[in-house]
C-alpha cells in the first residue's frame, strides 16, 4: 500500500551553507491494515516522516510510492484528492472550527465531494461510535478536550480513508483520555481496515500499536 525507498530530507542551515539532515535513507514498506507507531525524541524529524508520508511535503531525496504510483510526481490536484479521500489526518490539536458543531465540522472534508449529502448517516454512526452522539449540536467550547479529540478522529474517518496518519494525537490530552483514545483508534483501524500510523512520545500509546518503529539521528530502526 505504502513504501519508502531511501527518503532523505534536508533543510538549508540558517547560520552556514551547509544542509541539515534531518532524515536519512528511509525504507519502510506498510500494508493495508497495518497499524505502527514512530516514536523519537522532539526535533528527530517525526512530523516531517508523517508529512511526507501525507503528501504534504517533498523528500528531497528518494520516493514514496502509494498504491504503486510515485507519489510526488502526480499532479498537484491529484495528490488533493488522495489527501482528501484517501488519507486521514488527526493532529495534536484537533483544529476545529469554533463556531460549528460537532456533526458540522465531522463533516467539512466531504464539502468536496458530490455525494456530500449521503455522509451524515456515517458522521452520526462514526460519532456515536465514540461516544459523541448525545453532543452532535455541541460546539467545541463545550466539550472536554478528550471529546474533542474524538471529533478530529472521526473527521478523519468521515470520507472512509485507506490510511489515517495521527501526530502526537495524545499529546495535549490527561493519561486517561488518551488511553482512550488510543483504543478509539485502534478500534476503527480495526473494524474499518484503515491503515493506522501515529508519531509520538508516549511509549504507552505505541506499545498499543502492532509494529513500533524509534526515529533517532534521522534513521527508522524496529523499536
Amino acid at each position: 500500500m505504502l513504501r519508502l525507498l531511501n527518503v532523505a530530507k534536508s533543510y538549508p542551515s540558517p547560520s552556514t551553507s551547509d544542509e541539515v539532515m534531518v532524515l536519512r535513507d528511509i525504507s519502510l514498506s506498510v500494508t493495508s491494515g497495518a497499524s505502527l507507531a514512530i516514536v523519537g525524541p522532539s526535533g528527530s524529524g517525526k512530523s516531517t516522516l508523517l508529512n511526507i508520508i501525507g503528501a504534504l511535503e517533498k523528500p528531497t531525496s528518494g520516493v514514496v510510492e502509494w498504491e504503486g504510483n510515485d507519489l510526488y510526481r502526480l499532479a498537484e490536484h491529484e495528490l488533493a484528492s488522495i489527501r482528501n479521500q484517501q488519507i486521514g489526518f488527526v493532529f495534536q490539536l484537533h483544529h476545529l472550527l469554533p463556531q460549528l458543531t460537532v456533526l458540522e465540522n465531522v463533516l467539512i472534508p466531504t464539502l468536496p465531494l458530490k455525494n456530500a449529502q449521503e455522509a451524515e448517516p456515517r458522521a452520526r454512526e462514526l460519532l456515536k461510535r465514540v461516544g459523541l452522539d448525545l453532543h452532535l449540536h455541541h460546539r467545541p467550547a463545550q466539550l472536554s478536550g478528550g471529546e474533542r479529540q474524538r471529533v478530529a478522529v472521526v473527521r478523519a474517518m468521515i470520507n472512509q480513508p485507506k490510511m489515517v496518519l495521527a501526530d502526537e494525537p495524545t499529546g495535549s490530552l490527561d493519561h486517561l483520555s488518551a488511553m482512550n483514545l488510543a483504543d478509539i483508534l485502534l478500534g476503527l483501524n480495526e473494524a474499518e481496515n484503515v491503515t493506522l500510523i501515529v508519531v509520538t512520545h508516549s511509549l504507552d500509546l505505541a506499545k498499543k500499536l502492532k509494529t513500533v518503529y524509534a526515529l533517532d539521528y534521522g534513521q527508522l530502526k524496529k523499536f
